[in-house]
């Protein structure tokens, strides 16, 4: 499945780093990375996400799928926040605010017809996203 797909790849790894910066800058590479858009293939992905807006019974899937994933993030954002790596005042939001720019930066990368790699656009928005939390302006 996808969310098993992330789990296995993604946060087993977060898990063995032991300094809690360092696990939140390596969630941030990842997710605004080459490693996230390689998880899963966007086909599969936009596929499924294209059903789940015809199929009830794959859109429940879907959002469960979705959540899963939202949680385990927002897990990684309480950790850095327990840990004084950033300075949010609501979690949520700031999950929200990362994962607008993760969709958007992953969907504008496929469409865009130049020849920046993903990882460039990704060092740009992860500074960006930085900025936002580390000002605490989420």
């Amino acid at each position: 499945s996808i969310l098993s797909t992330y789990r296995t790849g993604i946060f087993p790894s977060l898990q063995n780093i032991d300094d809690p910066a360092e696990r939140f800058d390596q969630l941030l590479n990842y997710t605004f990375g080459t490693d996230w858009n390689g998880v899963i293939d966007d086909s599969v992905f936009f596929d499924s996400f294209a059903l789940s807006l015809r199929n009830q019974d794959i859109s429940h899937r879907f959002k469960k799928v979705y959540n899963e994933l939202r949680e385990a993030m927002l897990g990684e954002l309480k950790h850095a926040l327990s840990h004084n790596v950033i300075k949010i005042e609501d979690p949520e939001k700031a999950l929200d605010m990362l994962f607008v720019m993760m969709e958007g930066a992953h969907m504008f990368n496929r469409l865009r017809d130049d020849s920046r790699p993903m990882w460039e656009r990704g060092e740009f928005l992860k500074s960006n996203f930085l900025f936002l939390i580390k000002g605490n302006q989420l």
